[in-house]
C-alpha cells in the first residue's frame, strides 16, 4: 500500500492513481452490480412463438388520479425454461427502429432500450417450467408514457424475444407527479419541484398555495429538461436513456416561520382547463436562531427498491424500503431530511429516477428533502469531477442537478449552506476539490465562520465521502481511515470554528467517533457531553439502503460505536443549550446509539486547541 506521504508530497499522477485505487476498493466492498446492467438488451434476437402469449391488465390505469397501480401479467410459453423472464418496457414501442444509430454504417440492434424493470417468469410460479403458465403482480408508476410487457427466453445475457403484450397506459400520462420540497436560498422560502409530461408551450406550470385555511395564490414555475447530448456516456446516453419529461420548480416566498401551508401543483392547458395534483401541506422553516423543537434526519446511500420484488434490488438495496417506511411512519416527528449523496443509484438508467421520486414522495412532499452530491450522481472521466471513475453511469451530475433543487449558487457545484432555526448546516460536495485554496474550501470556511453561535449554536458539517474518520475496511487497507486528503485541509476549519458534528455517507454502515482532533480524542465521555467538546464528533451514516460495507478488524481508539446494519440518524434541538443525537435502525425504527450535548454560549466561546488566536495585542 502507498504511504501517507505519497498523496501529500508527491506527484499529481501518483495522487490520482491512489484516489482511483481507493475508489475501486470502496466499490468492491460495498456495491453490487446494477440490476439493469445485467440485461444484455443489445444481444436480443427475435424468436416470436405462435403459441406464446403475454397479457397485462387492467389496460387503463390511474382513472381516479392514482400515480401508481398494480397490474397482473399473465403469460404462457410452449417451451418454458427456468431462464425465462418478463421485461417491462416504457415507452411501449421498444423496437430497433426507434434506436439512434451510432454512425451511418452501424445499425442498432433489435432492442436498444433497457427495461424499466424485470422479473423471472418463475418468481411466483414454481411450476412454470412444467406447465408453461405463469403470472406476476407488478407495480407501475406514472412515467409519462405507455407500457408493454415482453416474455424472453435465453436468460438475461442472451435474450430471445418470445412474446409481446398489448400496450397499457395511465389515463393522463402527462400529469404532474412526485412533488419534492427543498428550502430556498433564504430561510423563509420553500421550493416545490415536480415532474410532468407538459412542455412549457403546452401548459403553464404553477403552484396554488396559501396558509392552512387561508387564501390561495398562484406562483409560476420554471421548467427544465435535458437531452442525450447533455449526458456524458453509456448507459445514460445509450440503453439507459429515457426521456426525462419536464421538471418544474416554483418558489414560495415570504413564509411565516413554523406556519402550516397547503399547496397543490397544477398546469393550465392552452384550452383553459386545469390539470391538478392532490393537495399537500408543509410547515415553513423556523427563523434563524428561533427557539422551537427542531428535528433533523440525515442519511446517505439509500437508493430505491421495487416493492413488487422485481429488478433483484432485494440483493442490492434491500434496506431502502425499510428506511423509507420508517421515515413515513415517523413523519410527524421530522422537520427536514438530508440525503447526503448516492440518491437513487440509477447509474445511468434514467427510468430509475422516476422510481426513486415516487418512492420518497410521501416524505419529500411534506418536509424539505435536501440532497448532497455523491459519486453515483457525479463521477465520470473527463467531466470535471474530482474522481475520474465511472460511478454515475454517464449521468455526470445532470440528473441530480435537475431532478432536485438545492440552494447552491451554481448547481453544478453542489455545495451550499442551510439555516434552520438553531442549526447551521454546511453541505460540501466531495466530488469536487475541497482542498485549501480551492473555491469550495473558501465556501466551507465562510459557511463555518459566518454563523452567529449565540443564535445558531448547533454547527453541522455534511458531506458524502468520509472526510473525517471511518473504520471501513476500504479505508483501513490504505491506512488513512478516511478519504485520502480528507481531513488534511479541513480539520483545522472544524476545530477553529468548533463544528459540533460532521456526518458522512459513502461507507454503508454506521459509526460514531469520540470528539476528536488530529487523531486524538478530546473527551473520555461517550453519551453525555457538557461544556466545550474541544473537538468534532464524526458520524458515518451511509446505511440508508445500499449493500453494507465491512469494518476492518483493526481496533481504532477513536471509534465509540459501530453497526453493520441499515439505519439513519436524527438530531433534535430542544433549545440553544440541549441537543440529542440518535441512531435508529431501519428495520424497526428503534434507537441503538445516542448522545446528548448540553452547554451554554460561554462554552462555545471558550478556547480549545487551535480554536483561538495564539496571542493578542495585550499579550
Amino acid at each position: 500500500m502507498l504511504k501517507h506521504t505519497a498523496y501529500v508530497g508527491k506527484s499529481k499522477f501518483v495522487l490520482l492513481e491512489f484516489l482511483l485505487i481507493c475508489s475501486i476498493l470502496q466499490r468492491s466492498f460495498s456495491h453490487g452490480i446494477h440490476p439493469l446492467s445485467k440485461v444484455a438488451i443489445h444481444n436480443t434476437t427475435l424468436s416470436l412463438l405462435n403459441l406464446a402469449h403475454i397479457k397485462a391488465s387492467p389496460s387503463l390505469l390511474g382513472l381516479q388520479g392514482q400515480t401508481s397501480e398494480w397490474v397482473t401479467v399473465e403469460y404462457t410459453s410452449p417451451i418454458p425454461s427456468i431462464h425465462d423472464w418478463i421485461g417491462v418496457f416504457s415507452p411501449a414501442n421498444f423496437s430497433g427502429s426507434t434506436c439512434p444509430k451510432e454512425n451511418g454504417r452501424v445499425y442498432p440492434p433489435l432492442l436498444c432500450s433497457a427495461p424499466i424493470k424485470f422479473q423471472n417468469a418463475s418468481y411466483l410460479n414454481p411450476q412454470y417450467k412444467t406447465t408453461g403458465k405463469g403470472f406476476l403482480k407488478l407495480q407501475l408508476i406514472n412515467q409519462r408514457s405507455d407500457f408493454s410487457f415482453a416474455l424472453f427466453s435465453g436468460g438475461l445475457s442472451n435474450p430471445k424475444l418470445v412474446a409481446v403484450s398489448d400496450k397499457i397506459a395511465f389515463a393522463n400520462p402527462n400529469a404532474p407527479v412526485y412533488p419534492r420540497l427543498a428550502l430556498g436560498k433564504s430561510w423563509n422560502e420553500m421550493t416545490v419541484t415536480w415532474t410532468s409530461g407538459y412542455e412549457i408551450s403546452d401548459a403553464e406550470p404553477f403552484v396554488e398555495w396559501g396558509p392552512k385555511g387561508g387564501d390561495r395564490v398562484h406562483s409560476p414555475a420554471g421548467t427544465l429538461t435535458f437531452t442525450r447530448d447533455s449526458l456524458c456516456g453509456a448507459p445514460a446516453r445509450s440503453v439507459g436513456w429515457r426521456d426525462p419529461g419536464y421538471i418544474h420548480t416554483s418558489y414560495l416566498k415570504e413564509l411565516w416561520p413554523n406556519k402550516i401551508y397547503e399547496y397543490k401543483i397544477g398546469h393550465k392547458l392552452k384550452n383553459g382547463t386545469y390539470i391538478w395534483s392532490k393537495q399537500y401541506q408543509f410547515r415553513a422553516a423556523p427563523f434563524p436562531g428561533q427557539k422551537s423543537l427542531q428535528r433533523v434526519v440525515i442519511f446517505g446511500d439509500m437508493g430505491k427498491e421495487e416493492v413488487d420484488g422485481s429488478n433483484e434490488y432485494n440483493n442490492f438495496q434491500h434496506g431502502s424500503i425499510n428506511t423509507t417506511q420508517q421515515l413515513i411512519q415517523d413523519l410527524e416527528n421530522i422537520d427536514i431530511v438530508f440525503h447526503i449523496g448516492d440518491i437513487s443509484y440509477a447509474n445511468g438508467y434514467l427510468s430509475q429516477w422516476d422510481q426513486f421520486t415516487a418512492q420518497v414522495e410521501p416524505i419529500a412532499s411534506a418536509v424539505p428533502y435536501m440532497i448532497a452530491s455523491g459519486n453515483h450522481e457525479r463521477d465520470w472521466p473527463g467531466s470535471g469531477s474530482f474522481y475520474g471513475n465511472m460511478d454515475s453511469g454517464g449521468e455526470c451530475g445532470v440528473l441530480a442537478e435537475t431532478m432536485f433543487y438545492v440552494p447552491a449558487s451554481n448547481r453544478a457545484k453542489f455545495w451550499y449552506s442551510i439555516d434552520y432555526g438553531m442549526f447551521r448546516f454546511c453541505v460540501a460536495d466531495t466530488e469536487h476539490d475541497w482542498r485549501e485554496g480551492t473555491e469550495q474550501y473558501k465556501f466551507i470556511e465562510h459557511c463555518l465562520a459566518s454563523v452567529d453561535r449565540q443564535k445558531q449554536p448547533w454547527l453541522v458539517f455534511l458531506a458524502h465521502r468520509v472526510l473525517g474518520y471511518s473504520s471501513c475496511i476500504c479505508y483501513a487497507e490504505e491506512g488513512s481511515f478516511a478519504e485520502p486528503m480528507g481531513r488534511e485541509s479541513l480539520q483545522k476549519l472544524w476545530q477553529k470554528y468548533k463544528v459540533d458534528i460532521a456526518i458522512y455517507g459513502h461507507v454503508h454502515n454506521y459509526e460514531r467517533t469520540c470528539p476528536i482532533y488530529q487523531n486524538i480524542c478530546t473527551s473520555e465521555e461517550k453519551h453525555n457531553y457538557k461544556g466545550t467538546l474541544n473537538g468534532t464528533i464524526h458520524i458515518v451514516a451511509g446505511g440508508g439502503g445500499a449493500s453494507l460495507s465491512t469494518f476492518t478488524s483493526l481496533k481504532t481508539k477513536w471509534s465509540i460505536f459501530k453497526d453493520y446494519d441499515y439505519g439513519f440518524v436524527k438530531l433534535t434541538a430542544f433549545d440553544h443549550s440541549n441537543l440529542l443525537f440518535e441512531y435508529k435502525k431501519s428495520r424497526d425504527g428503534k434507537v441503538y446509539d445516542s448522545f446528548k450535548i448540553s452547554r451554554d454560549y460561554r462554552d462555545i466561546l471558550a478556547c480549545a486547541t487551535d480554536s483561538c488566536p495564539s496571542s493578542t495585542m495585550a499579550s
